[in-house]
């Protein structure tokens, strides 16, 4: 099953994350990714941009003790497949969770006051799944879903 879709920062790119977290909390997020769709219905599914590089900005910087995570963006032709929002359907800010304290929930993360950053810093991404399956949980990179049959 599909847990989310987004934009993960694989080994290469983690350091720039690391190196300008302000404040470690003691728990690095498992592989840090910004969220396009949580739990997809099938409504919202990202499928033609599956395995696609992105270049992302890291734009500011929060942290509350419990969560430490940057405000991103992505490229505009993207905007009209990002579809993460709180249980009112309101956006949440494209952002990703670098480390948490003991007990806290990434998903808080949406809730920090963000400082800006000097200057925007470039991370490179990959478009994939977050995937629960059978006890396992995995990124994938390319598309899972049959292709369409063309009539």
């Amino acid at each position: 099953m599909i847990n989310y879709e987004g934009i993960f920062f694989l080994e290469e790119e983690l350091e720039k994350l690391f190196s300008n977290e302000g404040t470690f909390l003691g728990n690095r997020n498992d592989l840090p990714h910004i969220t396009f769709s949580y739990k997809p219905d099938g409504k919202h599914l990202i499928e033609d941009v599956i395995g696609k590089d992105v270049t992302c900005y890291l734009t500011s910087y929060g942290c509350n003790g419990e969560n430490s995570a940057f405000l991103a963006t992505f490229p505009e032709e993207f905007e009209e497949i990002y579809y993460n929002s709180d249980d009112k359907g309101n956006r949440i800010n494209p952002h990703i969770t670098v480390s948490l304290a003991d007990n806290a929930k990434a998903a808080n993360s949406r809730n920090l006051t963000f400082v800006k950053l000097r200057e925007p810093i470039p991370i490179k991404g990959k478009f994939g799944y977050w995937v629960k399956d059978n006890g396992k949980e995995y990124a994938l990179f390319e598309k899972i879903l049959p292709k369409k049959k063309q009539s």
